[in-house]
């Protein structure tokens, strides 16, 4: 019987991540607008359907870069932007229900379910509305599942609104990036007027999490918390803005790492005009190379040199916005890389136009910032309501090549016999049971990194073994039982 198994790797090897060049193909922009790329190029056009853009924005892409999924954040549609089964009223339960979408900037997020190829995590946030004499908004995070085999092909969601969290969490900007071992994703969000981010580690079969994670600075909460983004390769993630004192607001840099979910190294950005309330950073986003960091406040565009000795010393500005009616006060807001190598920019809710920089990885005004370069109002004629840019992660970012956590890379020829375990999550300890096997077996709990923790043997003809956790720090764990001809082995929830 041949069974794939977790299999650690001792020794960081190597840190090489391999990307597939695949890009999405077509953006859905603004109420009804859409964006072709064909390499460098891009036509803009508009969409012959009925549905509606607001501020939530989630496309899904297949190893193609073909659309193959949209929410809006209250509709969840198939390639036809037909909605699927239970994908509309039910769907997100807090927010008004109509076509137009939800109002909830970034509060939606798809990613591929491991290990089915037809399925997908769909996560949506929402907001309550504070009630007397609180002046407070939180908001929940869901998930639910899309099975894109129902229905003939058309899709549906086979469940909807399980909780993640309900603890105040931010309402919006949620993100992701593929866990280091290629497969699984963490997923990001933080926690209302606190210093504390959460994060998920989406499996196959079961999301584990929320981990907290302190780090010193308040995240305002909601839509407050503006825009947050990683680079292709996952090892960087900003948020735009975080604040210590008073009203100066700061970008938050930090190195992600994706076998453990950790962020570290992090530094804190300014910029001139941060400093005024009505001028928080909106919008970040990473260069190509990832060299560049681009942040953007209403007023300016400002470009950081990742490779500086002192990045923050290396902002510049590079884009000055005027402020032109377009039919509304337009202003620099959140920004996404596009697939031919540009950075577009939203220029307030309710504008019909982009922004866009036009040369990303090249230092200073030669990256070539430019206001209204697509203007639907001039190309059409036409409202379009550009509200949101269009919000997904990475999917087509690989493993970490012979890292610690790359754990999908071998097949074990061995039987695999079902492990026992309770509890779990585990408080202080757990007892393991599983079939008498009739020789002595290896026991051995590795940490996320790879390191041995535990390391007992199995005496024969036993059918269980109490295991004792209490010196670990919380986390996730993987044990294994080796005997001579079969194996088993289960993952740990320490809290």
């Amino acid at each position: 019987m041949i069974r794939i198994v977790i299999i650690f790797i001792g020794l960081l090897i190597g840190t090489a991540t391999v990307v597939n060049s695949q890009q999405p193909l077509i953006w859905r922009i603004g109420g009804w607008g859409e964006l072709h790329f064909n390499g460098s190029q891009v036509n803009p056009l508009l969409s012959s359907d009925t549905l509606r853009i607001n501020a939530s924005n989630s496309p899904f892409f297949d190893d193609n870069g073909n659309l193959t999924i949209f929410s809006n954040g209250i509709a969840v549609t198939n390639s036809s932007i037909d909605t699927i089964q239970n994908g509309f009223l039910n769907f997100n339960p807090d927010l008004s229900s109509s076509l137009y979408g939800s109002d909830v900037l970034n509060g939606t997020l798809i990613l591929p379910r491991p290990g089915y190829s037809n399925q997908q995590y769909i996560f949506h946030s929402s907001y309550y509305t504070p009630q007397s004499p609180s002046i407070e908004f939180y908001g929940k995070l869901y998930y639910s599942i899309i099975d894109m085999s129902l229905n003939g092909g058309t899709g549906g969601i086979t469940n909807t609104k399980d909780v993640l969290l309900k603890d105040s969490v931010w309402f919006g900007n949620i993100n992701a990036v593929r866990h280091g071992n290629g497969r699984d994703w963490w997923l990001i969000s933080g926690k209302h007027l606190s210093d504390t981010l959460y994060t998920w580690l989406v499996l196959q079969d079961t999301i584990l999490g929320p981990f907290g994670q302190k780090k010193g600075m308040i995240y305002p909460g909601g839509q407050a918390a503006n825009q947050t983004a990683f680079n292709t390769f996952g090892d960087k993630f900003t948020i735009g803005y975080v604040y210590q004192t008073g009203n100066t607001k700061k970008l938050l840099l930090s190195g992600f790492n994706r076998c453990t979910g950790e962020l570290n190294n992090g530094i804190y950005l300014t910029m001139p005009d941060s400093a005024n309330w009505n001028y928080g950073v909106y919008g970040v986003e990473f260069s190509p190379s990832e060299r560049y960091l681009y942040a953007s406040t209403p007023n300016a565009v400002y470009q950081f040199d990742l490779l500086a000795s002192n990045i923050q010393s290396s902002r510049v500005r590079v884009g000055f916005h005027d402020h032109l009616p377009n039919p509304f006060q337009s202003s620099f807001g959140n920004m996404k890389l596009a697939p031919d190598g540009k950075i577009y920019i939203q220029t307030g809710a309710g504008n019909y136009s982009l922004d866009v920089i036009n040369n990303p990885d090249s230092v200073g005004m030669a990256c070539n910032v430019q206001l209204r370069q697509i203007d639907y109002n001039s190309l059409f004629g036409t409202y379009i309501s550009i509200s949101a840019v269009p919000h997904y992660p990475n999917y087509y970012l690989g493993a970490l090549t012979g890292s610690p956590c790359d754990t999908l890379v071998g097949i074990d020829e061995s039987l695999e016999i079902k492990l026992g375990i309770a509890p779990n999550p585990v408080t202080n300890s757990c007892t393991l049971s599983f079939p008498i096997q009739n020789n002595e077996g290896k026991l051995e709990v590795k940490n996320v990194l790879g390191e041995v923790v535990i390391q007992t043997t199995i005496a024969p003809s036993s059918q269980n073994k109490l295991l004792n956790l209490d010196n670990l720090p919380a986390g996730i764990y993987y044990c294994q039982i080796k005997w001579k001809y079969t194996q088993s082995s289960v993952k740990i929830l320490k809290f």
